[in-house]
Formats: C-alpha cells, structure tokens, sequence
C-alpha cells in the first residue's frame, strides 16, 4: 500500500492589526483674528458684556475650573457655537492649516 499522505502544513497565524496613525491635534477654529465677538447667554438672553469679547480659550478655562461647566451649552457668539469652533467643547478641526509661504529669496 502507498504510504500515507503527511497532514497539510497549517496555515501562519494572522498578523497582528495595523496600528491606526494618532490623530491629528485639535485645532480651534475661533482664536486670533476671530476673537473680537461678545459671547451670548442662552440663560440671560443677553450679551455677556462683562466678559469681553473671547475665543475658545474661554471655554477651556471654564472646563478647566469647572469640568461639570455648562458653559459650552450656556453661551454662543452670534455666528457659531462653541460645540463647533471650540475643541474644549468637543468641535474644532483636525485638519491641519497650511504652513507658511517660505521666506521671499535674498535679493
């Protein structure tokens, strides 16, 4: 009789997932030349006068003292909400600004 057929060889083990890339910083979209806008209270149905005008490193001040703050929730500007333009608030972007044109040549 013929001898017998050897087992198949068994498959490799699966690798292992790739890791994800980190993600990319979060980025404000309302600081620089955005931060002259006074701040609405939903609660007051006001502007928040007293408070100047503020960018979203007001909301990560107040989250900072307070991280039960509703300040996310309470106030606006009157163009965006903080839960958009604000990472602190849970918005902002992950995409990257563009660097800077490089320096004009020595003339």
């Amino acid at each position: 009789p013929p001898p017998p057929t050897p087992p198949p060889p068994s498959p490799p083990p699966p690798s292992p997932p790739a890791r994800a890339p980190p993600p990319l910083p979060c980025s404000d979209t309302r600081s620089g030349s955005l931060a002259g806008r006074y701040l609405w209270d939903r609660e007051a149905q006001n502007y928040v006068a007293n408070l100047g005008t503020q960018t979203c490193s007001f909301f990560e001040a107040a989250l900072a003292a307070d991280p039960q703050s509703d300040a996310c929730a309470r106030y606006r500007w009157p163009d965006t909400e903080p839960t958009v333009a604000c990472c602190a608030c849970n918005g902002g972007t992950r995409t990257q600004p563009s660097p800077p044109p490089p320096p004009p040549p020595p003339s």
